[in-house]
This record gives structure tokens, C-alpha cells and sequence, in this order.
């Protein structure tokens, strides 16, 4: 944190403000009690099989979501900008299921490095303190 404090007075160039950011994904707690996705709905009984589970993910995303909205208040006054930013359900090695993930329709994963650089470059500066993805403000 001293660094990231002591950056401001570092450089003048654009942007010129810290910038600290949360890598979000599959978080959204009203996003899933409308639609639990990735999860399929599951038969009745127990125990239940199911093939791509992301309970452990989703839930240690949906606590990083609340240290970046903690952080973002406590920050605001040294001038650090705090967001959020969930890529979206990209095709990437994470849990090892590549070739399911494609089946489910993941996108590229440079949409989400693209979607980072904007951040980074200041484009989405407006959405300081928010969750972030590509298509604007995400809920919590």
C-alpha cells in the first residue's frame, strides 16, 4: 500500500491517479438468484453430481467484490481509483475444463485483457468504485 500511495506523487502522466483493481468473475449475487448460471438446475435428491461446480470461485469472488467497494471508500481520499472488473466467462485453463468451458460458450480471453486496458488507460474512469464489465456496471 505505501507504493501504491507514494505512485501519485511519481509521475504526471494520464492517468494520473493509483489505480487498484479487483479481478471479479462469477460474483454477481443478484445476477444468480435470477439465473444461477454456469450451475444447471439439478434433479431432486441427494447426492447431487454435478460436473462444473463454482460454488468455492463464486463465493471468494463475491468477498473480493466487498474488499474493492471497502477499499474504494477507504482509498478515496489519498486519490486511489478502485474497481472491479469481471472479463466475463472466458475460455481460459482455470478448473481445467477447457474444452466444457468452450461447450458453454466462453469467450476470448483477450476481451477480457482489452477489457482491463481500458480500465488502466482511463477510460472507464467515470465507474471509480464500481463493478465493471463489458457491457457497463455489473450489480453486486
Amino acid at each position: 500500500m505505501p507504493l501504491l500511495l507514494a505512485s501519485k506523487t511519481l509521475s504526471s502522466s494520464s492517468p494520473p491517479s493509483p489505480r487498484l483493481i479487483f479481478v471479479a468473475g462469477l460474483s454477481q449475487i443478484t445476477v444468480a438468484a435470477k439465473n444461477y448460471f454456469p450451475t444447471p438446475p439439478q434433479p431432486a435428491g441427494w447426492p447431487k453430481k454435478i460436473d462444473f461446480e463454482t460454488i468455492g470461485y463464486r463465493c471468494s469472488k463475491t468477498a473480493l467484490n466487498m474488499v474493492m467497494l471497502d477499499w474504494s471508500f477507504k482509498l478515496k481520499e489519498d486519490g486511489v481509483m478502485v474497481w472491479g472488473v469481471g472479463p466475463g466467462f472466458l475460455t481460459t485453463d482455470l478448473g481445467g475444463i477447457r474444452e466444457m468451458a468452450v461447450k458453454m460458450g466462453t469467450g476470448h480471453p483477450s476481451a477480457g485483457g482489452r477489457l482491463l486496458r481500458s480500465v488502466v488507460e482511463g477510460e472507464r474512469d467515470a465507474d471509480v468504485g464500481r463493478l465493471i464489465n463489458k457491457d457497463g456496471i455489473s450489480p453486486f
